[in-house]
């Protein structure tokens, strides 16, 4: 089952013993394939879905137009650091 999370633009990931920073001009998608996705995919073990979580730049609020033959580059910054 997908679920939407919301992370404030200027918010942060927490995990046991660290803090991930994010920082996106767009939104965020944030995303597991949790265990029957992980089985079918490739470079992906059966039970790696467990310790990881994906964090990738998106435009998801507004559609964002693009015309045939032109890029739209998404741009993020992420950093960990210990708490």
């Amino acid at each position: 089952m997908d679920h939407t999370v919301t992370i404030k633009k200027a918010g942060f990931i927490s995990c046991k013993s660290c803090r991930t920073n994010v920082t996106t001009k767009t939104d965020v998608v944030v995303w597991n394939p949790w265990a029957e996705r992980a089985k079918v995919m490739q470079d992906f073990g059966d039970m790696e879905y467990k310790n990881m979580v994906a964090i990738e730049p998106g435009r998801v609020n507004v559609k964002q137009p693009l015309s045939a033959g032109k890029t739209y580059t998404l741009k993020q910054t992420i950093s960990v650091t210990s708490l």
